[in-house]
């Protein structure tokens, strides 16, 4: 390693840090920072001293006036990996970075989206050759250094990575330089397969969303931290108390043991258990006690676990979001979170986050809970703000109408139809159409099924009268042909929307890549009707069967498949079905981005105080001052998310709402802006 004065080093330069934490918000600094240029010339600086009492670490300002010569030079390329990470954090110590960025993290991506890893070490010993031994002589020195560190009474961090600073000088310098070269030699390879593969422009998109994000993240959303410890008092009391009540039920048994519980519902009183019916089975033959049948059973043993659950669930979540958040410079007494969204975290580059997990704050329901979890409404704006959320309406089903070119559901989107009626009526709709008949049948209860509204008796009786042998096809036919056999009317008609369900779950199906296996579980069927059912639907539309088949056979034979962004999304052979599932997902994540870019380019230019703030997944959330909410500055922002770049023969309806107190309480905005014609 050759080492020289930072004013020599050539741009581009890599660079990375070294810090006492994974949180620049929890106090986390860096201890060191390297750099790299691509002749291999490298520079070094280290932190005065590191406190083992405190963790504060002190940087001499001369070292920091050095490196500011490289990270706040604007005519220097700077190149990192997790880049985010190094920016912050040397942010935190007074030097910012300014000028062209790379992160090579993007690039990996970009190049093979289902790499096993994308961590730094994990690639280059893959693709470079680097062996990883440097890390490993680091980690184990660390270990032994805590131990003495804690006799000494050291401020020990909670993860081993948060120490490397006690282990020798030696071994974290080499460590820390070898990360530099790692990045650079590693840009040195990607970069030209970007041009080669023709998804430069993919990958500069990404960048330009590097600093929307950056800004997100530094906001944060606020939290209201007097209600979520509230909260979690009253959750902790909850789960305590059913505890204690399924106890005192079932003394010894372990209730997050399938074994112990399933024999205890459903053994025979004297042998012990509950004796009740067993309303579902495993595929073993088994009588499953899954949330599904504790849900079903409703008796009080299983409504006090479930709720001991729905409690212990709730905790987690709570327990996690005070712990992550900090006071807010913005709001004075006030609380923010500050997660880590990572642009590329998912196969498909949809934007997903981690400290917390903001996406699955978003659907509020967790799929393996009896109930929905109550947690959006602890996000608030900030005082004298509110949220402005942007909902882009069916993306992913337009876009999978589009790419199959199905010209029933793209005639529905371009006249602003719903889809999901439209296609309903094409499979289980029109004059004669013996499926209609047969969907009647079902939802009037004529075949034994539950009839579950007085509507639907009341039709019964009515059309009994009209039919004139009383058959049940001919009552069903009397009543679905009285609503123009339409059979989403039909059934809106007694309250029910059984059908429209059931094709919604189907495109959805056809979108993911599902079979039988999965439409009878999503249904509520045997795997024969599922067959059944995905074969009428097939059958009314051959054109999307086509293109899943050959979009399949376009990712087995390239090995990727394109996007309508030019995103190259690599085919793993043995998934090859998902090829469409990504295709789509993967332009509707483009989409989004670009839509949140372009958003924010109309916030910079219109000098309003309003900030982008999240990203969940079919959604942009901006925070704006409540004096700067003008029906003008939504529409510019429907416009920029709206805008396909000619990727699409329209533009993607978003849906606005405002939500002036919480999350939860959003209220529609009657403005709503769309692109269609």
């Amino acid at each position: 390693m050759l080492l020289i004065r930072v004013e020599k080093l050539r741009s581009p330069v890599s660079f990375d840090t070294e810090t006492t934490g994974l949180s620049v918000w929890k106090g986390a600094r860096p201890y060191c920072i390297s750099f790299c240029d691509a002749d291999g010339q490298q520079a070094f600086f280290k932190a005065r001293k590191v406190d083992p009492f405190t963790r504060a670490v002190t940087w001499d300002e001369t070292d920091l006036r050095k490196i500011r010569l490289i990270l706040s030079n604007p005519r220097i390329i700077k190149v990192g990996h997790n880049l985010k990470f190094d920016v912050r954090m040397m942010e935190a110590v007074g030097v910012k970075t300014v000028g062209p960025l790379r992160e090579t993290s993007f690039a990996m991506h970009g190049v093979n989206n289902i790499e096993p890893s994308f961590k730094l070490k994990v690639w280059c010993k893959e693709h470079l050759g680097i062996d990883d031994e440097d890390q490993k002589e680091l980690h184990k020195a660390t270990l032994s250094a805590r131990r003495k560190g804690k006799k000494l009474g050291w401020k020990l961090g909670e993860e081993i990575e948060e120490d490397y600073w006690m282990a020798s000088e030696e071994l974290w310098k080499k460590y820390n330089l070898l990360d530099t070269m790692r990045t650079s030699m590693a840009w040195a390879l990607l970069e030209p397969e970007l041009e080669k593969l023709g998804i430069r422009e993919v990958y500069d998109e990404e960048m330009k969303l590097w600093h929307v994000i950056y800004r997100m993240e530094t906001r944060g959303p606020a939290v209201d931290m007097v209600q979520a410890k509230k909260e979690l008092v009253s959750y902790r009391e909850l789960a305590t108390r059913q505890g204690v009540a399924l106890s005192k039920s079932a003394p010894g048994i372990n209730f997050d043991s399938p074994k112990q519980l399933s024999a205890y519902l459903y053994n025979p009183k004297e042998r012990g258990g509950l004796g009740l019916t067993p309303p579902i089975y495993t595929d073993k033959g088994s009588p499953s006690c899954n949330v599904e049948a504790l849900t079903l059973l409703k008796s009080d043993f299983t409504e006090r676990l479930l709720e001991k659950r729905h409690s212990e669930k709730t905790i987690d979540f709570l327990e996690n979001y005070i712990s992550l958040a900090i006071p807010d410079p913005l709001n004075p007494g006030g609380y923010a979170i500050h997660c880590d969204y990572r642009q590329c975290g998912a196969a498909t580059a949809r934007v997903s986050s981690a400290r917390p997990n903001l996406q699955n704050v978003a659907n509020t329901f967790d799929t393996r809970a009896h109930r929905p979890l109550k947690l959006r409404h602890l996000f608030i704006p900030r005082p004298g703000y509110v949220w402005l959320l942007a909902d882009y309406h069916q993306v992913e089903v337009v876009i999978f109408a589009f790419v199959a070119q199905e010209a029933l559901m793209l005639n529905a989107i371009s006249n602003k139809r719903d889809i999901h009626t439209e296609s309903t009526n094409r499979v289980w709709g029109g004059r004669d159409n013996p499926l209609a008949i047969e969907r009647a049948v079902h939802a009037l209860g004529l075949d034994g099924a539950a009839i579950t509204t007085p509507e639907a008796e009341a039709a019964v009786v009515q059309y009994t009268r009209l039919a004139p042998d009383n058959l049940p096809e001919s009552v069903a036919r009397a009543w679905v042909s009285a609503h123009g056999w339409d059979i989403v009317a039909a059934e809106k008609s007694i309250g029910i929307r059984h059908t429209r369900n059931i094709c919604k779950m189907l495109t959805f199906l056809k979108i993911f890549g599902g079979g039988a296996n999965a439409a009878a579980g999503l249904i509520g069927c045997s795997v024969t009707q599922a067959r059944k059912v995905l074969s009428d639907y097939d059958d009314a539309f051959p054109k999307i069967k086509e293109t899943i088949e050959a979009t399949t056979r376009e990712g087995r034979r390239n090995g990727f498949v394109s996007t309508l962004y030019g995103r190259r999304l690599t085919a793993d052979p043995s998934f090859a079905y998902r090829s469409m599932n990504h295709k789509v997902q993967s332009s509707a994540a483009d989409l989004m981005k670009r839509g949140l870019r372009r958003a924010d380019d109309v916030i910079q230019k219109s000098g309003l105080d309003a900030y982008p703030l999240l990203t969940i997944h079919d959604e942009g959330i901006f925070e704006v001052n409540k004096k700067h909410l003008y029906p003008w500055f939504i529409r510019q922002i429907g416009q920029a998310m709206t805008e396909t770049e000619g990727k699409l023969p329209f533009g993607i309806e978003v849906a606005f709402s405002v939500a002036p107190k919480n999350w939860l309480e959003k209220k529609p905005l009657k403005l709503s802006t769309n692109g269609h014609g």
